[in-house]
């Protein structure tokens, strides 16, 4: 997709709450009600609409009054994926990988030390305070609260100045704790809530609506952009060799100076690329009891299996070793476990020497 664009999914909302206001246009309301919730917009136009609703009925919590009349499963398949999910860490990274089906430039990074955990969303476009509010808001409801409890002490962070008047954002977020003027979007919480399980959890499920997600977002974005071309040149590269930005930019006939300069401005670089998809194989892998450690290693492309481990705990919060123990604990305790035997690994590469689990 040429055009960074945004779901029209989230367009009746604000058709609704808008809706409320005399002062607010009947043409352009019927206008907004008309379009295609399954459409995308592109996201300058959806920015300037944004700005003129608020200027139209002078009401700057826009954005989180619609989100109050957002029903659950607006959002689409995604969002039942992420609620059956066996975990708040599995629905994150469901969110993150899927991400762009809410807009094309969101991302999705998770933060874990050992007491806490930050999950940070942000866009490549400096995005309005009425659809960063909305963005936060949604998220919150459906897809942070259900599956944290009192003792989680939540916080939420936003990177506006704190409005005059907070009582929409007391209304909307409970009993969280609210940053304003902060250096980013997005939520904290307990460590210990990330593993637990979700009240709405249903693995068998959960599978199916996340392959279906997978072609969704397949078919929406049938021109792979810049970024997803980078992340399968380093993905072959990974199962293949030694990937390096200068063998990237070859592959697509650039200069290495022309393909930063246009992962800059798609808000990441080829180092992160890189890290990601090296991070998202690591799990991958893990969950295969008959790889091991030394092997995973190998394939990432880490010349010591020291510089793995230190990679991974700082992309979890975990060692690889306890991760691998709670996943196998996790999976012998679901029925799924019990049917026919172990998985095969998902991902064919040579073997290294090594033989240590």
């Amino acid at each position: 997709m040429s055009v960074p664009s945004y779901s029209a999914r989230f367009v009746r909302p604000f058709a609704r709450v808008l809706s409320t206001y005399e002062s607010f246009d009947l043409g352009r309301l019927n206008e907004l009600k008309a379009l295609n919730p399954l459409g995308r917009i592109p996201i300058p136009v959806a920015h300037e609409l944004a700005i003129q609703q608020v200027s139209a009925v002078n009401d700057a919590d826009l954005g989180l009054k619609a989100a109050q009349v957002t029903p659950y499963g607006s959002a689409g398949a995604l969002e039942y994926a992420m609620n059956s999910a066996p975990t708040m860490r599995d629905a994150l990274d469901v969110g993150a990988r899927f991400a762009r089906i809410f807009c094309d430039t969101l991302r999705v990074d998770l933060d874990v030390d050992a007491a806490r955990v930050r999950l940070r969303l942000h866009s490549s476009v400096r995005t309005p305070r009425t659809i960063s509010d909305y963005a936060m808001a949604t998220w919150y409801a459906n897809n942070t609260r259900k599956g944290l409890g009192e003792g989680a002490k939540l916080e939420c962070h936003f990177d506006h100045p704190k409005p005059s008047n907070t009582f929409e954002y007391d209304r909307t977020f409970g009993t969280a704790t609210l940053h304003f003027d902060d250096s980013w979007c997005g939520f904290a919480f307990n460590r210990e809530y990330l593993d637990a399980p979700l009240p709405a959890s249903d693995p068998a499920v959960h599978i199916v609506l996340c392959e279906y997600v997978s072609r969704v977002l397949t078919e929406l974005h049938d021109r792979p952009s810049l970024v997803e071309k980078v992340r399968q040149i380093a993905l072959k590269a990974l199962l293949n060799g030694d990937p390096t930005v200068t063998a990237a930019a070859s592959a697509l006939h650039m200069s290495t100076r022309t393909l930063a300069g246009r992962l800059e401005r798609e808000g990441t670089t080829f180092s992160a690329l890189l890290d990601q998809t090296r991070r998202e194989l690591a799990l991958t892998y893990l969950r295969d009891p008959h790889i091991s450690l030394s092997e995973v290693s190998f394939r990432l492309g880490f010349s010591h299996v020291e510089g793995f481990y230190r990679a991974f705990k700082r992309w979890t919060g975990e060692p690889p070793v306890a991760y691998r123990r709670k996943h196998k604990a996790m999976t012998s305790s679901s029925p799924l476990s019990r049917r026919d035997g172990p998985p095969a690994s998902t991902m064919a590469a040579p073997r290294s020497p090594a033989t240590d689990s």
